[in-house]
């Protein structure tokens, strides 16, 4: 036996130089291994590095470490005076919590940096019994020269992840570690064993917002048998019915956006009108409700239930009729406040024929309102578009005549920046409209105002102004930004744009200075440049994301802008992010972690995609 495992490591020994020399044709390592060491030396891992990253603060109250303490210490005592340690690590592989009972392996991992505070990621030192057990997201163990780093190879380590028994998410690892010579394949089985009995206790033990949020979907679920759940900003929690519903356009960052505003809505929501979320024929009503902590809000309790019809997002109705207001939503999406106001100030015009107004800053989707108006009040006839801004080019007689050449036609006549004209111009188009007794076009007018300015002002809107609708910005209407880029999305043929929760958070949160417009072009770019790949904060522009960080401090914005730029130069390579910042790769791993900027390695599953 012992000559055997001889034989293997000496053959895992030349495996290993034949690899670090560039030669990866050996059949002599097991395959995870091998994949792990690939990985390792893709990252730039070194196999000489002379030391680990260090961090000394460890918050040794958070719950892995009340669950683990009283089960490792009571493991820790059964193997005193021998010559197996027990090491806990947090989800970054940083070393939290160590015993061992041998003095001389005591000074042996105190020496190779396997101690508390030292980080073991694979990046950073390559195939380990830490930091390759939450790449491989599943039990792993690595003995002698199966280590990348050379100043681990006495080790043998058995690791397994350690999960968040409701959500499933990695909250650390748990590896028993003896020496190379004394390796044994039982081991695996242990410490998996022992990692299942720590889950077991988090369950018990958990953080009081989980707990509030489990033990509110728990009590809903045993009252009904519709879709629910239990969520905030970093946590789901899901029937049965509802993970099948999430497979139909809902998602995480959605359904929190839904839910907040269906919660700051509800004392002031009139009678009939409901939030809803999804887009097409999947429509779902949202109610929530908060779940609460004190007097804080620590999540929502959601159900859903269908719309009253596919494809239908309104359910409020006059008789057999949808509501004007209502049709206006389905048409555009949004359920914000600022948004359904403007949309019940625009209902009166699908139901008549008198000219309208639509005001409002650049890009807030003026020229959509009146195509929506015009498709939902049967005009028999096409849409046609005239910019007053290119009187300035063709001459303002020239423009004038084109609107003459439209009266009479059926349809809707849409004049657009009408605020560029003035004096004589501006009297001129008023007289024209005042001389014509005609009921068709339909005549519709935008005029835009800037952030600060008071609304244009002229006799040719007074003519236009029968239903005036001031449409407000995007940064009014952050709740709807999640819909919106969905149905951006769809319209330009990227059903399949998905993004992380933290980069629809940075959506939500932007300044948005030129509104939609500026939403779609962004919209646009990241479908053609990401595919079907998940949008992570790293994909968004850096001006955009320092925007929406309102919780960093300056100097923090500062370090987050240099990186997004250093990573958009470098087109996302890591190793020339980190020579161009001036930086080591551990350095800019551990500022990554820092500014919570989600790399999205396809190699990695990210929990919280969306």
């Amino acid at each position: 036996m012992i000559s055997e495992l001889v034989h293997e490591t000496s053959d895992v020994h030349r495996a290993r130089t034949a690899f670090l020399s560039g030669d990866e044709r050996s059949s002599a390592v097991r395959p995870e291994i091998f994949a792990s060491w690939r990985r390792s030396a893709l990252l730039g891992a070194q196999p000489d590095l002379p030391a680990l990253p260090f961090r000394a603060e460890i918050d040794g109250e958070n719950a892995l470490h009340v669950a683990a303490r009283p089960v490792l210490g009571r493991l820790a005592d059964r193997l005193d005076r021998t010559r197996t340690a027990i090491l806990l690590a947090d989800r970054d592989a940083r070393i939290t919590m160590r015993w061992v009972g041998d003095p001389g392996m005591l000074r042996m991992m105190d020496r190779t940096g396997s101690a508390p505070g030292f980080a073991l990621r694979e990046e950073v030192c390559g195939t380990n019994g830490l930091g390759s057990v939450l790449e491989e997201s599943r039990p792993f163990s690595v003995v002698g020269p199966e280590h990348f780093a050379d100043r681990f190879q006495e080790y043998a380590c058995y690791g397994a992840p350690i999960r968040h028994p409701v959500f499933g998410r990695p909250e650390g690892v748990l590896t028993f570690v003896s020496r190379a010579t004394e390796a044994s394949p039982l081991m695996l089985a242990f410490v998996e064993e022992t990692a299942a009995c720590i889950q077991e206790r988090m369950l018990s033990t958990g953080s009081r917002r989980e707990r509030l949020l489990l033990d509110a979907f728990v009590a809903a679920e045993r009252r009904t048998r519709s879709a629910v759940l239990a969520l905030n900003e970093q946590t789901v929690i899901a029937s049965a019915a509802t993970s099948a519903l999430l497979q139909q356009g809902l998602d995480h960052a959605t359904l929190w956006e839904a839910a907040r505003e269906a919660i700051l809505n509800r004392s002031a929501r009139r009678e009939g009108e409901e939030t809803l979320c999804g887009q097409g024929d999947h429509v779902f009503r949202v109610t929530a409700s908060p779940v609460l902590d004190g007097n804080q809000v620590a999540g929502a309790l959601v159900r859903l239930s269908r719309a009253a019809s596919a494809g239908q997002s309104a359910v409020s109705r006059r008789g057999s009729s949808v509501h004007p207001q209502q049709r206006l939503l389905r048409h555009l999406g949004g359920r914000s406040r600022a948004w359904v106001h403007a949309m019940s100030v625009a209902a009166p015009a699908v139901l008549s024929h008198h000219p309208v107004l639509l005001l409002g800053e650049p890009g807030v989707g003026k020229v959509e309102v009146a195509q929506a108006l015009h498709d939902l009040s049967c005009t028999n006839g096409p849409l046609s578009v005239l910019n007053a801004a290119s009187a300035l080019l063709d001459g303002f007689a020239v423009w004038l005549g084109k609107i003459r050449a439209q009266l009479g036609r059926r349809g809707t006549l849409v004049l657009t920046h009408l605020e560029t004209l003035a004096g004589t111009e501006a009297l001129a188009l008023a007289a024209l409209l005042d001389d014509y007794e005609g009921s068709w076009p339909r005549l519709i007018g935008t005029a835009t105002r800037h952030p600060g300015d008071t609304s244009p002002t002229g006799p040719h809107l007074d003519r236009l102004a029968t239903h005036c609708v001031d449409l407000p910005p995007l940064r009014e209407r952050r709740s709807d930004v999640p819909e919106l880029v969905k149905r951006l999305a769809h319209r330009h043929g990227y059903d399949g744009l998905r993004f992380h929760p933290e980069a629809m958070r940075a959506l939500v949160d932007a300044p948005w200075p030129a509104n939609v417009r500026q939403l779609e072009v962004l919209v646009r770019r990241l479908a053609a440049n990401r595919g079907p790949n998940v949008v992570g904060l790293q994909d968004l522009p850096p001006d955009l994301v320092c925007a929406s960080q309102n919780g960093l401090t300056a100097l923090q914005r500062l370090q987050m802008e240099a990186i997004m730029a250093a990573l958009g130069k470098a087109d996302g390579n890591l190793k020339l992010t980190a020579a161009e910042l001036g930086v080591s790769r551990s350095t800019l791993y551990r500022r990554l972690r820092e500014l919570h900027i989600d790399l999205n390695d396809p190699r990695r599953v990210l929990t919280g995609v969306v």
